[in-house]
């Protein structure tokens, strides 16, 4: 991450948050789901054992279906709360898909940009060993050059100095 530059980790960041916020809102979908069928399943179960006991009870021993034993409005409720429970069952299983979708398409924008950035920095690397090379080669040259002018100067010192002697 700290390859990326501070807008793109701005924007990562922030694509990561609303991934969050989706995949939360996600959770908390599956939950009431589970809360709802849980207390539909309760409900059914208790529906069944009253018409089993009207049942018993009753003199004519007539089956009823578990359609026939509640009464029609809250069967009619049940349905919708039903149907709408599977759309949000489906909701959910399309929410988590593209999130991981999202992950997938994330990673491999990382791992892509990451790799861009290792090729920058590996021609990078390579040019400053270019210039370093150059520059001890320049130094190397210079050192030879000013030895060959420390020693053209010390010859001139000596003449110099001999002319001195010769002539005071």
């Amino acid at each position: 991450m700290s390859d990326l530059n501070r807008d793109e980790q701005l924007a990562f960041l922030e694509c990561m948050g609303k991934l969050q916020k989706e995949l939360d809102s996600s959770f908390q979908r599956y939950e009431r789901l589970s809360r709802t069928t849980k207390d539909l399943q309760e409900q059914l179960n208790q529906a069944k054992s009253k018409s089993q006991q009207s049942i018993r009870g009753s003199s004519s021993g007539a089956s009823y279906s578990d359609e026939t034993l509640l009464p029609s409005m809250e069967l009619i409720e049940l349905r919708a709360e039903n149907a709408t429970l599977k759309q949000d069952a489906r909701n959910f299983e399309q929410i988590s898909n593209n999130y991981a979708k999202g992950m997938e398409e994330m990673v491999g924008f990382v791992s892509s940009y990451t790799e861009k950035m290792n090729m920058k920095l590996k021609t990078v690397h390579d040019e400053y060993l270019k210039m370093y090379d150059t520059l001890a080669a320049e130094r190397l040259s210079f050192s030879k050059k000013n030895q060959r002018d420390v020693q053209a100067l010390e010859k001139v010192k000596g003449w110099l100095l001999q002319a001195l002697e010769e002539n005071p």
